[in-house]
């Protein structure tokens, strides 16, 4: 587990897989950022809406697979979920530190950027995710992914669950020529809570808020919200937010989903 306290974000999630959606409308804050900060990722994110934190809904979460029945009963080893659980709160205990900030998990020292965040996660489970790194060229993104794939924990054939790993292409203009669409592997995250209309819950880190959860919806990819007012996917293009008039033809997480790493991949392959 993660050297650093769970906060009560993460504590509210944890254990949360009882309970059903409240149909709350999710605030959001609008803000404007001018900046550019060099990162493992190769540039910088920052999502101008942000929404509140979920109700958690039904779907049995990580935290739901802590027996050998419930685990059993939804065709997941004790391993696994126990592996799962572990991702969660390692990776919720480093919701609210900032961006770039220097943290201690579990005796290393990590940098909260992009992949900082990601391989803080994975090593307070008890995973060394960048061990291969050396090997590869690129930003930290493709590192990882490239990783990954060598490790066949890459999947397609499934939307990602709790634990996973996920990737975004075109998150920014990573090569600055004014273009969209060529700028693959720009972001990555963790999934920590999935809700039973298919929201994902991600964890990463947001240039101004630093780590924080985000949503995004596979089903829905390019809607913003649902009927209800619930936010589904947030924004992840840079400096992007609906209604922005200067935000690319997709700025959604769901519409610049790339792929995702299996936790269960990751907990066997390295």
């Amino acid at each position: 587990m993660g050297a650093l306290t769970v906060t009560p974000y993460a504590r509210g999630l944890a254990g949360a897989g009882s309970r059903r959606p409240s149909g709350q409308i999710a605030g959001f804050i609008a803000v404007a950022a001018l900046a550019f900060v060099g990162s493992s990722c190769a540039g910088w994110h920052i999502a101008i809406v942000r929404d509140d934190p979920a109700a958690a809904s039904g779907v049995p979460s990580a935290s739901d697979f802590s027996d050998g029945e419930l685990a059993a009963s939804f065709g997941v080893s004790r391993a696994e979920a126990s592996f799962r659980s572990a991702v969660r709160e390692s990776a919720l205990s480093l919701v609210g530190r900032k961006h770039e900030e220097k943290v201690v998990v579990r005796g290393r020292s990590f940098t909260l950027d992009c992949i900082g965040t990601v391989s803080a996660a994975y090593w307070g489970a008890g995973v060394d995710v960048t061990v291969d790194f050396p090997k590869y060229e690129g930003n930290g993104v493709a590192r990882l992914h490239q990783s990954l794939r060598d490790r066949r924990a890459l999947e397609s054939d499934r939307e990602p669950a709790v634990g996973d790993a996920i990737f975004w292409d075109d998150t920014w203009d990573r090569d600055g020529d004014g273009r969209f669409g060529n700028d693959p592997l720009t972001h990555s995250g963790i999934v920590v809570q999935v809700d039973a209309d298919g929201t994902i819950h991600y964890l990463h880190d947001n240039y101004f808020y630093g780590v924080t959860v985000e949503r995004m919806n596979l089903r829905r990819p390019a809607d913003w919200k649902d009927e209800s007012g619930k936010v589904i996917n947030s924004p992840l293009y840079m400096a992007s937010y609906p209604g922005k008039k200067g935000n690319p033809p997709r700025f959604l997480a769901g519409d610049l989903f790339k792929a995702y790493g299996s936790a269960e991949g990751i907990r066997k392959g390295f």
